[in-house]
């Protein structure tokens, strides 16, 4: 959508250049992320239980969340000096202001989608864990119990007998 908006300067580190070649970088990654990440949306669909394949899911989704807030810290402070032109005379055309306030919203929304669903992952992660750690908890009494009932149970019934 940023393609949408012309006519807006931006000046990120001292480079006065358009919108679209300040986001150009951005949306490039964000895009392969994307594209990354619905493959292997797709093979998990395939095999949900596949560890590389979620893994590989959370590194990408944590990689495209860290894009996305970068590509909306660049459309919020676009429209922080658009603002500021504004008021000081420029002229700027209303449609290509409103396209810019779109993309923030349109952008917003990808990110909290995307929060929402490393946040799932997340908590999915953490129950997995905690039964992992439940059954580690349950093995080791397993594996105590069996240690106390070969001591005390098949030592002595084992040991040769002595006649008095």
């Amino acid at each position: 959508m940023a393609g949408t908006i012309k006519g807006i300067i931006v000046e990120i580190g001292g480079d006065t250049s358009g919108l679209q070649k300040a986001l150009k970088s951005v949306n490039s990654a964000t895009s392969s992320l994307s594209k990354e990440l619905r493959g292997v949306n797709s093979l998990l669909k395939l095999d949900p239980s596949n560890t590389e394949l979620l893994s590989q899911k959370q590194t990408i989704l944590a990689k495209n969340i860290q894009e996305t807030s970068e590509k909306l810290d660049i459309l919020k402070e676009t429209q922080k000096q658009a603002e500021e032109a504004m008021a000081n005379g420029t002229d700027i055309s209303e449609e290509n202001y409103r396209n810019l306030q779109r993309e923030i919203i349109n952008t917003e929304n990808k990110l909290k989608e995307m929060q929402a669903q490393a946040s799932k992952w997340n908590s999915a992660g953490k129950n997995i864990e905690e039964f992992g750690n439940k059954v580690t908890e349950i093995s080791n009494k397993l594996d105590n119990l069996g240690n106390t009932l070969t001591t005390k149970l098949t030592l002595p019934v084992s040991a040769p007998k002595s006649i008095a």
